[in-house]
């Protein structure tokens, strides 16, 4: 019986070259699920969650904190209080095989950077964390679409 070494070469090449687009394409998805507006519902400090009532009590007083990422690397962060609301502007970037979440902040001309590690992110949920010498902090994010105001 005869093979053909040649057939099955084109084969093993399709599949690696498949399976290469198909890890290309799901590089691309993580941008594409971060590129949207994030609005914080949770956070844990050491393992310990601040209370869903707690979360719940300061949106209903004003307290919000929304993430707004954009495809291009531009980031944005709006603090909202009873006292007025504060927005920032940043960049942010992935790093180790998008894997981590890294934000660039500028003041008084220097950048600094924070690293986050990225839990979980769907269309729908954005989890990171985030870890210093002294603690782990983790924060819950839902996706979020802002109220149209009527006029």
């Amino acid at each position: 019986m005869k093979v053909n070494h040649y057939k099955n070469y084109r084969w093993l090449m399709l599949a690696v070259g498949l399976f290469a687009m198909s890890f290309s394409f799901a590089v691309k998805d993580r941008t594409k699920l971060l590129s949207r507006q994030w609005i914080m519902t949770g956070m844990e400090v050491n393992g310990k969650a601040i209370s869903d009532k707690m979360m719940e009590r300061q949106q209903r007083s004003g307290i919000l904190t929304i993430l707004e990422f954009r495809a291009n690397g531009n980031y944005n962060i709006r603090i909202s209080t009873p006292k007025g609301r504060t927005t920032k502007r940043n960049k942010w970037r992935f790093e180790d095989k998008q894997k981590k979440l890294v934000i660039i902040t500028k003041e008084g001309g220097k950048e600094a950077e924070q690293a986050f590690d990225i839990l979980k992110i769907t269309s729908k949920k954005l989890i990171l964390s985030l870890k210093d010498r002294r603690e782990t902090q983790i924060f819950i994010y839902k996706a979020y679409k802002p109220k149209k105001r009527r006029r």
